[in-house]
């Protein structure tokens, strides 16, 4: 039987991962923009302080 906190603990996990693996996708898609020339120093210093 699996009790509903350790429930809980690998949803959020999950989740943390999930948020994780999506962070590290959307920066290196921005490291591509900055180092092709699509994107300036401030808008990526500007979009890094988003997070």
């Amino acid at each position: 039987m699996v009790l509903p906190q350790a429930q809980w603990v690998v949803k959020t996990r999950s989740f943390w991962r999930l948020q994780l693996a999506q962070s590290i996708k959307a920066w290196a898609e921005k490291r591509v923009e900055l180092e092709c020339g699509e994107l300036d120093e401030d808008a990526y210093a500007d979009w890094k302080a988003s997070f």
